[in-house]
Parts: C-alpha cells; sequence; structure tokens
C-alpha cells in the first residue's frame, strides 16, 4: 500500500509491503527522505496524537487515507499528554539538508538500483537505503559483496565507497550459520581421511561471508581448529591466505587437491 508521510514541510508517498511493520515505515521514511539510519523519529495522526508501535499496523489498515506527520525525536522527553500537544508541536528541532555525496548502484537479485548515500553515511546507512529502495523488511539481514564477489565489511565500506564511486555493489540475504556448516563437513572429511592439519598449506574461496566471515566463517573456525592442534604460526598464515575464483568450485574440489599434495608422504 501506499501511505502518505510529512516531513517538515514536505509530503510523499511511502510504499509498505504486506506484513509491514512499525519499524519498516520508519526504515522507508529515512529512505524517502534522505535521513541518517541512527535519527530517531516519531509519528503523529492528523490529530497530531502520537502512533505508538503497538497499534500502527491496526491504524494504518483502518485509515488508508492517513496523512502521518513524522518529527526528529526530542532527546530526554516523554510524549506530551493531549492537552500539551499542541505546544509540543510548536517545538522545532533544525536539521541541516544533507548534500548528496554521490549515488551508489546496486543489485539485489535481477534488479539495479541507485542508492543516493549522503555526506557522512555508514554501512548501516547504506544498507538501509537499500532495504528501502527495493522493499525489504527492516528485520532483512544482508551481506554485500563487490565485483570480484569478495564480501564487504562493515569497517572497510566507506573507505572502498570513497575510493571507487562507481563501484556496482551485489547485496544478498545473509545464510544463516552457514560457515560453520561448512566447517562441519570439512573437518568431518579431514578426519575420516586421515589427513593431517600440519599439511593445510592454503584455502580457496569464492570470497563469500560463509567463507571469509572474521568470527564465523570457514576460514575463521579452520584457524581456530589449527590452533587446537598447535599448528606453527607460519602454517596458520599460509591457511589463512585466500584466493577468489568461481563459485563453481566446491568443498570438494579443494579437498581433492589437498589431497594430491600431500598422497606422497603416505607412499
Amino acid at each position: 500500500m501506499l501511505l502518505k508521510v510529512k516531513y517538515q514541510d514536505t509530503k510523499k508517498y511511502i510504499r509498505l509491503v504486506s506484513g509491514f511493520t512499525y519499524l519498516d515505515f520508519i526504515a522507508q521514511v529515512k529512505c524517502k527522505f534522505g535521513l541518517p539510519a541512527a535519527t530517531e523519529l516519531d509519528a503523529f495522526d492528523e490529530t497530531n496524537k502520537v502512533v505508538e508501535e503497538n497499534i500502527f499496523s491496526e491504524l494504518i489498515e483502518d485509515s488508508r487515507d492517513l496523512c502521518l506527520t513524522v518529527r526528529d525525536r526530542i532527546p530526554n522527553a516523554d510524549h506530551p499528554a493531549d492537552g500539551k500537544m499542541e505546544a509540543a508541536a510548536e517545538t522545532k528541532i533544525n536539521v541541516q539538508s544533507k548534500d548528496v555525496t554521490m549515488l551508489l548502484k546496486v543489485k539485489y537479485q535481477n534488479t539495479k538500483n541507485d542508492i543516493q548515500l549522503v555526506s557522512g553515511f555508514t554501512y548501516l546507512d547504506f544498507i538501509a537505503q537499500v532495504k528501502c529502495k527495493f522493499g525489504l523488511p527492516a528485520a532483512t539481514e544482508l551481506d554485500a559483496f563487490d565485483e570480484t564477489n569478495t564480501v564487504v565489511e562493515e569497517d572497510i565500506f566507506s573507505e572502498l565507497i570513497e575510493a571507487s564511486p562507481d563501484l556496482c555493489l551485489t547485496v544478498r540475504d545473509r545464510i544463516p550459520h552457514a560457515g560453520q556448516d561448512l566447517y562441519e563437513e570439512v573437518s568431518r572429511c579431514v578426519d575420516e581421511m586421515g589427513l593431517p592439519w600440519e599439511k593445510l598449506v592454503g584455502l580457496t574461496t569464492d570470497g563469500a561471508p560463509a567463507m571469509c566471515g572474521h568470527r564465523s566463517g570457514l576460514v575463521a573456525r579452520m584457524r581456530e581448529r589449527m590452533r587446537e592442534e598447535n599448528v606453527t604460526d607460519q602454517t596458520e598464515e599460509r591457511a589463512a591466505d585466500t584466493e577468489v575464483v568461481n563459485q563453481g568450485t566446491t568443498v570438494k574440489d579443494i579437498m581433492l587437491s589437498w589431497w594430491d599434495s600431500i598422497e606422497d608422504s603416505f607412499v
């Protein structure tokens, strides 16, 4: 559905998908009006009464022609009582308009869109904009990849975008626990084949978070295992090196290549 929303002196339509929540609405508002992801907002109906989160969906479903007014939340202030609402409405927070830094091309599934990033943007701002642009629920967990299919981590996002403004990022839904599942399968194969962990000299991945995630990716979990096996630091460092290859490369290919490299030691 389309919902009319007013922020400061501007009115715009917000598109809400089936099953929308209050958080989805707020995320759409921030995207539509170019507000930073950290902005705290309150919504008011046409009688200037605050619209609480727990009644938002019911209110919108019953009043589809409603025009909500959204304002910046006043820090450390409770919502005023009805008799004081008009006085509170006169309180304004001066928010300087944000200069557009760049338009970033983003692909999600088979669709490409331009994402508008304002000055001082962060990774969370980018993710919020993506969810808005592609109509995704606020709770959707996403990962971003560059044109070589390497995961773009949050800590290097801004630096990468500023250095490569013409980059086209691909955004995908995050796969829960994929790194742990991959590690358990690889570890099982290693143990069943009787391969010595100290012979591991390299690991090839496609750059996906399940492979290269710093906390729970396959590479991180294998490094932990090698520490448990008291493998030398030098071998451990070699095992942490990754090379981006075609996604067609499988764990089986990696294990067969590993086996070929150490097979002579068993002869």
